[in-house]
């Protein structure tokens, strides 16, 4: 082989390498772009206690769910690994516009969450049928009111929507399938380290934020 033929043969063998890296680079990047990070759905239990602890609140305060904004729930049950969640519901501004005005106070606030508990453990212990089906978005807007969302899915919202309905609590869009009754639940628990209420005279919002497992 002469001189010329070993150097021939070296350029082609590093070219040969150089458009192997560049595909692996390129199925590398194929890899990463197909990457989906998939979420785990909502437990059963914690789409059962978002509904019971949405209608009771709405129930208890005096609030209508068309005046009622919620938000997305955060699934704190994916880093906690136990059935739980969070989320906040508004009622306009100040003392909020319900039949009931939100507590300002510490010791006000206390005797709420106290009163809060207990009708969440008379819902659970009642064992009320929750009567769930899939329904046309056109059709349950009309009829219901956009206030059986969520602000999760107020400008993507689903077709069809699935609904909840509890006889005397309400109705709502839960986050999964739930349970058929409120006492397929052991419990509700609020964590009021982690539980706030936002209300006063002067107030620009009045909300409350609920933590739960």
């Amino acid at each position: 082989m002469t001189e010329e033929q070993a150097k021939a043969e070296s350029a082609a063998a590093q070219d040969q390498q150089g458009a192997t890296a560049a595909t692996g680079d390129d199925d590398t990047k194929d890899k990463k772009k197909k990457r989906v990070i998939v979420t785990p759905p909502c437990p059963p239990a914690v789409s059962t206690g978002y509904l019971v602890l949405r209608g009771v609140l709405q129930s208890l305060v005096g609030a209508s769910i068309d005046e009622a904004a919620v938000s997305l729930m955060q699934p704190t049950y994916i880093k906690e690994k136990v059935p739980s969640g969070k989320f906040s519901i508004q009622f306009g501004k100040k003392l909020g516009s319900c039949e009931m005005d939100l507590p300002e106070t510490q010791e006000a606030q206390t005797q709420f969450w106290e009163a809060f508990q207990k009708a969440l453990d008379r819902v659970i212990a009642d064992d009320v049928p929750i009567l769930t089906a899939s329904l046309p978005k056109e059709k349950a807007l009309q009829e219901y009111g956009e206030g059986i969302l969520n602000g999760g899915i107020v400008k993507k919202t689903p077709d069809p929507l699935l609904c909840s309905y509890m006889e005397g609590i309400g109705l709502a869009v839960p986050p999964s399938m739930p349970y058929p009754t409120t006492g397929s639940i052991k419990s509700i628990v609020l964590e009021i380290d982690q539980c706030s209420i936002s209300a006063g005279k002067k107030a620009r919002k009045a909300e409350v934020t609920l933590k739960f497992k």
